[in-house]
């Protein structure tokens, strides 16, 4: 397996309960990094071929329809999202396409030859190929093609145009590849319907069937063009791919992401083999460096989290603080060596050469693999995983120690208040480095976890009307209200490395001879 893949509401509240996305408020510091590192991709943008579908329908819409009542953008929109899907479907299934669940229904249980897509894209009707309103274009790719400057948002109304620039020459680039495939495309979206003789003539425009041509070297130039500007988005999502196309040209192999992410915290491609990088490419790893350590420091308070929903769960009745806290504390210490302050336990720590090794116990991918593993792989009781958590955090700080610049460049604009992060976790760790080893076991699980969350979930509730809460105080008890546990975030590196692919940029082998021309010529 990969190392990351994936109680009643009180009385007083009429709040339906939620689960608690991120009970610490610590995974949205992890967000802000990897949104700034890797714009203009998320991770529900799934293929590239949609931002030249919709850069050139909307090109088309301006033109040829001139509409501003957003009804008639919005019924466009969902009629072509609904024939793409049965054209990816027809094809042979094809993944991350909005809608194929509906497609393959549709195509399983019609009969004839005609398939009718009008009933199910009408707004605001009773059936529907996807339930939002706007279809994969409003839930994912209109922000997008706007942050990457493919697209404008209107000063009269509300339908957004495509861009001058790249976003006309992109439009104008999936015309010229559609050809008269684009014309049918038009007619059936015009109609309502299509045929499968239509969807097999259609099946160019799927989206694995970018050829080389003007389309592909706009997409290219979206993904890797050098001329953008030092430190701004474009420049940051570009040395992101980079650094994946660099990883795939050295290993020979097209990447996982969670391989990617744990080379670039560790600085080695595969066991043994360090990743030998410079100038820009090496600045950038640090700061995805930054990102992996901020995701490990979330996962082992959450980790700590964990551990006290697991005790709480041994007193249905509920049970005071003090005594919750106690128990936390004295499991936790007898799976470490109880030094005498937590700088003593810093320097008792031997780090791994490569943090991502899998058979070293102190490195950071060992001690946190309870996190990503069933309860029957890793073997692991609560209180070693606890054990675990506080291990990885002093391997994690005396790693990154060095990297100290990086990490206050990625994190110390965000509100420490609002986003606790690897740099507030750090500075408390150092400035309670001297206190007893057990006291800072308690103020871990006490200040930063017990009382954090019930802070978030107060937050959640005053701002949200959602009732997150995990547990809650009552007569000076502390009663267990709901399930959680350490949850990875997802940094839009698997969306990344499947744009290179569309592309020809990555293949199975590595990074395609046009990819490794464009890193040499950097």
């Amino acid at each position: 397996m990969t190392k990351f893949e994936k109680a009643a509401v009180p009385q007083w509240t009429q709040f339906s309960k939620k689960r608690g996305i991120d009970p610490l408020g610590m995974q949205n510091s992890s967000v802000s990094i990897y949104q700034r590192l890797l714009p203009g991709i998320s991770n529900v943008t799934l293929r590239i071929r949609y931002y030249g579908l919709y850069v050139w329908l909307a090109d088309h819409y301006a033109r040829e329809i001139g509409d501003t009542n957003a009804i008639t953008w919005q019924r466009q929109v969902r009629r072509a999202e609904a024939l793409y899907a049965l054209i990816a479907q027809s094809k042979g299934g094809e993944v991350g396409v909005g809608g194929s669940d509906w497609a393959k229904r549709r195509l399983a249980e019609t009969e004839g030859n005609r398939l009718d897509f009008q009933e199910d894209t009408e707004p605001g009707g009773d059936t529907h190929y996807l339930q939002n309103a706007w279809g994969v274009f409003g839930q994912a790719y209109q922000s997008q093609l706007i942050e990457v400057g493919l697209m404008d948002r209107h000063t009269h109304h509300d339908i957004a145009s495509t861009a001058p620039g790249l976003g006309a020459d992109l439009a104008r680039a999936f015309a010229s590849s559609a050809g008269e495939l684009g014309v049918l495309f038009l007619r059936a979206v015009s109609r309502g319907w299509t045929t499968r003789k239509e969807l097999a003539q259609m099946s160019p425009l799927a989206p694995s069937g970018i050829a080389r041509s003007k389309e592909r070297d706009c997409y290219e130039a979206l993904l890797l063009s050098p001329s953008a500007a030092a430190e701004g988005p474009d420049a940051m999502r570009q040395a992101t791919l980079k650094l994946i196309l660099h990883w795939a040209q050295e290993v020979g192999s097209s990447p996982r992401t969670d391989e990617l992410r744990w080379s670039m915290y560790s600085g080695f491609l595969k066991p043994g083999i360090p990743w030998l990088l410079s100038g820009e490419l090496e600045r950038h790893r640090l700061r995805w460096a930054v990102y992996q350590a901020n995701d490990i420091a979330h996962v082992a308070m959450e980790t700590l989290l964990l551990g006290l929903l697991t005790h709480l769960g041994d007193y249905p009745a509920g049970c005071s603080q003090e005594a919750l806290i106690e128990r936390a504390v004295s499991t936790t210490a007898t799976h470490l060596q109880d030094p005498a302050d937590w700088g003593a336990f810093v320097a008792a720590q031997e780090p791994s050469a490569d943090a991502s090794d899998e058979h070293h116990p102190g490195s950071e991918w060992m001690l946190t693999r309870h996190s990503s593993m069933r309860a029957s792989k890793h073997d692991m009781s609560i209180s070693e995983q606890c054990a675990a958590a506080v291990r990885v955090l002093a391997v994690m700080q005396r790693r990154m120690a060095a990297h100290s610049e990086s990490i206050a460049s990625e994190l110390s604009a965000l509100d420490p208040q609002g986003f606790r992060s690897l740099l507030t976790e750090l500075t408390f760790l150092q400035e309670n480095s001297s206190i007893g080893f057990r006291e800072l076991l308690k103020r871990l699980f006490l200040d930063r976890v017990l009382r954090r969350h019930l802070w978030v979930a107060m937050r959640k509730l005053k701002y949200q009307g959602d009732y997150t809460f995990l547990f809650e105080t009552d007569d000076g008890l502390i009663r267990k209200r709901g399930e959680d546990g350490p949850v990875w975030t997802g940094p839009r590196l698997y969306n990344a490395i499947a744009f290179l692919k569309d592309v020809g940029l990555l293949g199975e082998k590595g990074a395609a001879a046009r990819a490794r021309r464009l890193l040499e010529a950097q």
